[in-house]
């Protein structure tokens, strides 16, 4: 499931070469945390491995593998590069 972030400063994108990724520190199912250094969230080693994003197309890209989540309500906490965390949510069927 391709998971799409977008920077700004001042309207302007931030997402290039040399600029530090945002990472997924955080998985909740259902309430419940997942150990994320345990899980390989990672779908077809599209992301570099790890849980950073990677920069495509003036967007951040994270292809999350969800083949070994099961079904469920998911929250996923990301964290930029200035420590702020952003949290959006999916459900799996």
């Amino acid at each position: 499931m391709p998971l799409k972030l977008e920077t700004l400063c001042g309207g302007s994108p931030i997402c290039e070469a040399g600029t530090v990724a945002p990472r997924i520190v955080s998985l909740v199912r259902s309430g419940e945390a997942l150990d994320i250094d345990t899980l390989d969230l990672d779908a077809g080693n599209s992301n570099e491995g790890g849980v950073e994003f990677r920069a495509a197309d003036g967007h951040w890209v994270f292809n999350l593998k969800t083949s070994s989540l099961p079904p469920g309500t998911y929250t996923i906490t990301q964290q930029m590069v200035d420590n702020s965390r952003w949290v959006a949510g999916f459900v799996l069927k």
